[in-house]
């Protein structure tokens, strides 16, 4: 997978799968065209955190500081960012996809998110995963204080999420045979 390329050393990851019937073409277009707001538990957990309503979309995550470090359209893309995400305003440092890759500044973390599509006899199968690198021990032992507090709700985000795809695809193809969330 393309993530491998961004973040393969993790101290913190989370994976998600769900399997759709239908293309992946069909798939990808949709996580493309995600929108999170069809989700009234993500709408009110981006506005505790003072997340902008351009976050409520997959492309919105651009314009809060995450990057787009990759994409192989209709298979996978992968966002990152670099911050302090325990800070109110996230501390976040404007990257390209080089400076990600390269960046070690003590104090932070790496983190990348990413959607891979992949072909199965029958249907689709959906990934999302989330990796976290922290760049020295103290960096460490605050995410750790603070993944632990977050972390429910960062899984809880990504299976509505996973949900949210699954039925704007069968919406538009009519099809209701998806075999459901399930676990890597």
């Amino acid at each position: 997978m393309l993530i491998d390329q961004y973040l393969r050393p993790r101290h913190f990851e989370e994976i998600h799968t769900i399997t759709i019937d239908s293309t992946p073409a069909e798939v990808y277009q949709a996580i493309k065209k995600l929108d999170f707001s069809h989700s009234k538990i993500i709408r009110f957990l981006f506005w505790l955190r003072g997340m902008p309503k351009e976050a409520l979309k997959l492309e919105g995550f651009l314009d809060i500081g995450f990057i787009k470090l990759s994409e192989k359209v209709g298979e996978e893309i992968v966002l990152g960012e670099v911050g302090r995400p325990w800070k109110a305003n996230g501390d976040l440092r404007e990257l390209d996809a080089n400076q990600f890759c390269s960046f070690n500044e003590s104090g932070f973390v790496k983190i990348v998110w990413n959607f891979h599509v992949a072909q199965l006899n029958e249907g689709t199968r959906v990934t999302t995963i989330t990796r976290v690198y922290c760049t020295d021990r103290v960096s460490k032992r605050i995410f750790s204080f603070y993944w632990f507090f977050i972390a429910p709700f960062s899984k809880w985000i990504r299976r509505i999420l996973l949900r949210l795809i699954k039925k704007d695809v069968e919406t538009t193809t009519g099809s209701t045979q998806g075999k459901g969330v399930e676990k890597p």
